[in-house]
This record gives structure tokens, sequence and C-alpha cells, in this order.
């Protein structure tokens, strides 16, 4: 017979997880500022790799891994409070899952850039637009998060007052960011006909308000199951023959 299984939980403090979060947000946004700075003020391109190393709009670098390790954790948290929800035969454990998926979505984009493979695309279909929709991703981002915003009402009515202030809070800061700024850059950049310091500094509002929409999430999520007395637990097995027999 194999052993039972022992599990030993691992308390996570919530307050000292969201402190530690919002300073690598300012320190990321900070790092990326003093970058654009040098680019745009001194002719400092790279700067030892400083530069491209640290800017919010940059791929493959250490804003999109921290970003995308924020949105795994939103969906992380996301999913296994759907988990919980869904053990305790509650009906709101797939609106929990739903989100999480979305999430889980949301950091493939992020970490592969593929909602802006969509921009001339959508501009083509929308006749060239210049200025606020010059960003075109964001007319089926709207759209989504509009459908998204109906479809959640009764879902976020049903939370506990701070989560669900939680809940709006997190998705302004998110979409205010990653669509609101979006418009505003587009017509930056119509004006100043390229790459400026204002637009830049922009970008760094954007990319910043969204992590801080992230966290904001992380946060509220952990309270929440916090406040429900609910944990997660994670057993493992090897999943052989002598386990099933057991």
């Amino acid at each position: 017979m194999a052993p039972r299984a022992a599990t030993h939980p691992i308390p996570l403090d919530v307050p000292r997880i969201t402190g530690t979060l919002l300073r690598i947000v300012v320190l990321l946004a900070l790092l990326s500022t003093l970058g654009q700075l040098l680019r745009h003020l001194h002719g400092r391109e790279h700067a030892y790799g400083f530069v491209p190393l640290f800017y919010m709009d940059e791929e493959n670098n250490v804003p999109t891994f921290f970003a995308t390790l924020l949105l795994l954790m939103a969906a992380g948290a996301l999913l296994a409070t759907g988990a919980v929800r869904r053990g305790n035969g509650e009906r709101d454990a797939r609106k929990w899952t739903v989100l999480g998926v979305v999430f889980l979505v949301l950091a493939v984009d992020e970490a592969a850039s593929l909602h802006e493979m969509t921009i001339e695309p959508m501009r083509a279909l929308l006749g060239q637009p210049d200025g606020l929709l010059r960003f075109a991703w964001v007319v089926p981002g709207a759209l989504f998060v509009a459908v998204m915003a109906i479809t959640y009402v009764p879902f976020l009515r049903a939370l506990p007052r701070a989560t669900a202030r939680g809940f709006v809070l997190a998705g302004v800061l998110f979409v205010g960011g990653a669509i609101g700024l979006e418009l505003v850059e587009g017509i930056m950049m119509a004006n100043d006909g390229g790459p400026s310091l204002g637009l830049s500094m922009a970008v760094n509002v954007e990319e910043t308000l969204e992590m801080l929409g992230v966290v904001l999430l992380i946060h509220t999520v952990l309270c929440y199951l916090a406040e429900q007395g609910q944990g997660v637990a994670m057993v493992f097995a090897r999943g052989g023959p002598e386990d099933e027999a057991a």
C-alpha cells in the first residue's frame, strides 16, 4: 500500500507579496524612464544595453518578463479560486475559471506580442486610420472588454463589496493603460511624426498602469481567498500502477 500523501501548508503573506510586487513595478518604471532620458536627452541609444534592457516598450527584456510573470500569477490565483469554488459546489466557479483563462491568454500575448500582429490588418479594415486609431487593435480589444464587463456585472454584484471594488479598480487601471493610453499614443505619434521623449513617457505610464492593475487584481483575489478561509493544496503523485492499486 502506498503511503498517504501529506500536505504541508505554506502560508502566504498577502501584504508582503503585494508590497514586493509594487516595489518592483516602481523600480522598473524608474529604470525605464531613466533609459529614455538618456536616449532622448543625451543621444544614448543603448548605454551599454541598459536602455533596451529596461525600456517598457521593448520586447524580450526585464519589464516584459516581469509583466508576463504578473499575468501568470493573476491567472494562477484566479484558476485556484475557481478550483476552490468548484470543490465547494459554488455556481460562480466557472466565472473565476474563465477569468483565469483570459489572463493566461494575456500572459501569452505579453510574451509574444500577439495583439500587435493585428494592428496592420485592422488598420487596413478600417481604412488606414491615423491618430486616435493608429494602434487599431484597440477596436476589437475595447469590444472584448465591453462584452466581459457586461457579462460579469452579476458576478461582481455577488462578491463582497471590497472584493468587487478591487476588481473594478484593477480593471480601470489595466484597461485605462492598455487601451486608453494606447489611444493617446496614437495621437502623439501622429503629431510627433515618430518616437519622442513624450511618447516614451506615455508608454512608461501605460505599462506601469497595466502592471499596477494586475498587482491589485492579485492582491484582491488573494485577500478574497484569505477572507473566505480558503487555501489551495497541491498533492504530488507518481500515478503508477502501485498508486492505482492503493
